[in-house]
């Protein structure tokens, strides 16, 4: 069976650590492994570009979720988005041991002198391939919910049931891939107790990582195509909905001019619905650019070794720190996307600096409004706003004063 001496993130069989010691001198189509070859120059692409993602994606994800717990409303939109944000953080971070390990010759590391790199590479590999599938089907969940919001008109009324149920779907995601990718952590630790420098791969490990990576050639595929058509109905949907606007407006305007105030109230729900859409448009657009290649390394992979043993594919250790790493910019890239496509995002982003720069950034809601945005701000399920301006909130909370707490909610 086929053991490398180099990690991958799709193999022709078990992920192991590097150290070529430990590894058979051939592969599983009889092919020689040749240990004599240097580090191509690209190997040095994540030793310098991990650090920086890794201190990026920390702080753009803790930044995203003092933004969305403090000012989007709580229901199933908080729910993947915060989730979103804690599961990408802990992905980049497994990231670390990982790095270490692959890069140990580099380092100069001694794997006998730090035995727990070695140990915990199964789990963390297992743990960093379970995250990221559950980032990728919770931005294609968020996209689902989206789309119910504004094609089906879901109630914009507040249930904890629907907080609730998000909660149990990234719940689910997570049991569904540590399952998929348990035959890794398994096999990892069955070479562990029997390793030996032939150690001879058992065949139910070798079946249980084919389909693996045929999961890994899948699986990307399919989310990109599902986030793209999701995506791009709820895009057309909503032309069509500011299509049918503009000519209700033209016919309204013919009878009665409307108030300047309607016109601003429609404009900004107009705009708010374009910024999200935006949003999860570029989230889609990143997937796929830093996703496709790895797709492609992944079936080049699973073709140049057994059962097919179609090539040797030598470009192989030349390419792949190159496209792991940018695999990586997909799971640390949410602030900057978020903060691109959302002037209403930007600016609590720029609260929250302001703040951080004054030492005051987890200021009580009871201390009022500060910096030119509500503290109170709660989003708006129908029209998918991701944060409400302050002008929903103070609407809401005049309603509340004219109408009591139960009926100003209908309104929301």
């Amino acid at each position: 069976m086929h053991l490398s001496s180099a990690p991958k993130m799709a193999t022709g069989g078990m992920i192991l650590p590097w150290y070529g010691h430990w590894t058979t001198e051939e592969d599983d189509c009889h092919r020689l492994i040749n240990r004599t070859t240097e580090l191509p120059a690209t190997a040095y692409v994540s030793v310098v570009c991990v650090p920086f993602l890794v201190l990026f994606c920390t702080a753009g994800n803790i930044a995203n979720f003092w933004i969305l717990w403090r000012h989007c409303q709580p229901g199933a939109k908080q729910t993947f988005l915060l989730s979103l944000a804690v599961v990408d953080v802990l992905a980049l971070w497994c990231a670390v041991p990982l790095y270490l390990n692959n890069n140990s010759e580099i380092f100069g590391i001694d794997y006998l002198e730090a035995p727990f790199l070695v140990y915990s590479y199964g789990f963390f590999f297992w743990l960093q391939y379970t995250l990221w599938n559950v980032s990728d089907w919770i931005l294609v969940a968020f996209s689902l919910d989206r789309l119910n919001a504004f094609q089906f008109r879901a109630p914009s009324r507040v249930h904890e049931g629907h907080r609730r149920r998000a909660l149990f779907m990234v719940c689910g995601f997570f049991l569904l891939a540590g399952t998929i990718g348990s035959g890794t952590l398994v096999g990892f630790y069955h070479w562990w107790n029997n390793r030996t420098k032939y150690y001879v791969q058992p065949e139910w490990v070798a079946k249980w990582t084919r389909i693996r990576q045929q999961i890994d050639i899948a699986c990307p595929i399919m989310v990109t195509v599902f986030l793209f058509v999701i995506n791009l109905w709820l895009f057309l949907h909503l032309r069509k909905q500011m299509k049918l606007g503009r000519k209700l407006m033209s016919a309204t305007n013919s009878i009665t001019a409307p108030s300047g105030n309607a016109r601003s109230q429609r404009a900004a729900k107009q705009r708010r619905q374009n910024h999200l859409t935006r949003m999860l448009l570029g989230c889609v657009a990143v997937y796929f650019i830093t996703q496709l290649p790895a797709v492609i390394l992944n079936t080049l992979d699973h073709l140049s070794f057994a059962p097919y043993c179609l090539f040797h594919f030598t470009a192989k250790p030349v390419w792949e720190p190159i496209i792991s790493t940018l695999a990586l910019v997909n799971y640390s890239s949410n602030f900057a996307v978020y903060v691109g496509m959302s002037d209403v995002f930007r600016q609590a982003a720029e609260v929250l600096a302001s703040r951080i720069s004054r030492g005051r950034c987890w200021r009580s809601v009871e201390d009022g409004p500060a910096d030119g945005l509500n503290e109170e701000v709660e989003g708006n399920e129908e029209d998918g706003s991701l944060i409400a301006d302050s002008n929903t909130s103070r609407r809401r909370m005049s309603l509340r004063q004219s109408y009591g707490q139960d009926d100003a909610e209908e309104f929301s």
